[in-house]
């Protein structure tokens, strides 16, 4: 009876993490090619957040390379690629394009 309840439950749960799944696949793909622009106002505030964010994430990444975790190299590395990321944003406008994803992620693997 337990592994007949344990069965269900497993099911059951992968069944709605499925459901979760489609959902945020449609939604990002909903807005893949509408070019938006983004008014002086709202690039000034989106500038001013990812300045905030970047500074955190500096600190996190100089955080994990002085405690060991990763190397001094691979710090550079990231940080470098943190750069390319906020100036390309600056590029854009503020304006993130989500579809580059999948080559961000590849990038990842490779360090």
């Amino acid at each position: 009876m337990k592994k007949i309840i344990l069965c269900l439950s497993i099911t059951c749960i992968a069944w709605l993490m499925g459901g979760q799944q489609v959902n945020v696949s449609a939604e990002t793909q909903g807005n893949k090619d509408a070019s938006v622009q983004l008014t002086e106002a709202q690039k000034k505030e989106l500038e001013d957040l990812y300045n905030d964010l970047f500074v955190k994430k500096k600190e996190i990444i100089n955080k994990y390379a002085e405690y060991g975790v990763i190397t001094p190299e691979k710090a550079e590395k990231k940080l470098a690629r943190l750069e390319k990321f906020k100036a390309e944003l600056q590029e854009n406008g503020y304006v993130a394009h989500w579809h580059h994803h999948e080559k961000m992620c590849e990038d990842h693997d490779k360090d």
